[in-house]
Formats: C-alpha cells, structure tokens, sequence
C-alpha cells in the first residue's frame, strides 16, 4: 500500500512539473516583448528603461533558470506581482477565492438539483423520447 502511495505522488509530481514546464514555455513563445506589455502602446521607450524593466523581471535571464526561479517562488507562495494592477497575486487570488468557490458551490448544487431528476426520468422512461 505505501509503495502505490509513493508511486501515484511521483507521478503527481512529475505531472505537475511537465504542465508548469509546457504552460510556462507556451507563454514564453507568445509574440511580442512583454516590457511593451508592461509599459503599453502610447509610452515612450527609453531603452535605459527598457533595459532595467528587463532586468529587474529577469526577462535577461536564460529561460531554465527562470522556470526555476518561477518554480521556486511558487512552491514558497510568491506569485508575484500584477503587471496590470501592480498588486500581489497572492493578495488578489485570496480576495477573490471567497466568492469563486461560492460561485462553484452553486454551481454543483444547481447540476445535482438538475441531473438527478433527469437521471431518474431517464431511467424511468428508457427507449423513450425523454430519455434522448
């Protein structure tokens, strides 16, 4: 029993790293600077700016070392920081996870009101037109 639990953690373990490593390399694919992002279309781009920009997101660093240090701060709860709000992702997921699982909790309960009677209904009419 315990060597099936340390397998099936392994594995989650391994599964967890390939999507972080495949969802991180996709955003790192996407078109387009990210700095330009940050600072928008109208701004005007000192490239002394645009170079500190780089340096303090670590956008000079090579891409496996970022997904590390993405990685790291991660697992310890650093998220970061909002290029769009400038405030703590941590701080906003936590204000607004209150209403999200209530919006969930819901949603579950509205689906079982639902497909239970319907579930019932089917197996009660089967071959019918209400079990289509």
């Amino acid at each position: 029993m315990g060597k099936v639990i340390v397998a099936r953690l392994v594995r989650l373990i391994a599964t967890l790293l390939a999507v972080t490593f495949l969802t991180f390399s996709m955003t790192a694919l996407l078109p387009g600077d990210p700095v330009n992002a940050i600072l928008g279309v109208d701004s005007v781009r000192d490239p002394e700016v645009v170079a500190q920009i780089r340096a303090d997101l670590g956008l000079d660093d090579p891409f496996l070392l970022r997904y590390v240090n993405w990685l790291g701060n991660t697992v310890t709860g650093d998220l970061g920081q909002s290029y769009i709000t400038d405030q703590d992702v941590s701080s906003t997921i936590a204000q607004r996870l209150p209403v999200t699982a209530q919006l969930a909790f819901m949603a579950i309960i509205m689906a079982l009101v639902l497909a239970i009677p319907i579930g019932v209904l089917g197996a009660y009419k089967r071959g019918k037109w209400q079990d289509t």
